[in-house]
């Protein structure tokens, strides 16, 4: 039998369907039988935009009670990352709350790009976790 080829977007054959271990993404997922693994990256690049994020918070006008919440949301976030295996759906469910509340106080529109950035490079190391987030960005 000859080699099949198939086309998938800007994707082309020969692509391997069936069993056996498939990489997809390069170093950051990978599918084997009917299992999906995500490996998130190094936490200690999050612990490192957390810091930023903290310090960006400083120059944002907010009411006490939005500052108040945004550091209890990033306190949250760094004790779920900040462990042997980071809890991924607390950090999530923290980062999307961040995000929201500092939305709904017109922070986000005022704070530049950098915290956005951040913002997005978390919700990246999340994975789909991370989706709720970039959906307010």
């Amino acid at each position: 039998m000859g080699e099949e080829r198939y086309r998938f977007g800007n994707v082309q054959g020969p692509v391997q369907t069936g069993d056996g271990v498939q990489y997809t993404a390069g170093r950051d997922q990978y599918v084997a039988g009917r299992d999906q693994v995500i490996a998130h990256g190094d936490a200690r690049e999050v612990l490192a935009e957390l810091t930023g994020l903290r310090e960006a918070l400083a120059g944002l006008r907010l009411t006490e009670a939005e500052r108040s919440s945004a550091e209890q949301d990033l306190a949250a976030m760094r004790e779920a990352v900040d462990r042997p295996d980071p809890d991924t759906t607390a950090a999530g469910r923290h980062l999307q709350s961040f995000t929201a509340n500092l939305k709904e106080a017109g922070a986000l529109a005022t704070a530049g790009v950098a915290l956005a950035e951040s913002i997005a490079k978390i919700a990246h190391w999340l994975g789909p976790l991370g989706a709720a987030a970039l959906a307010l960005l």
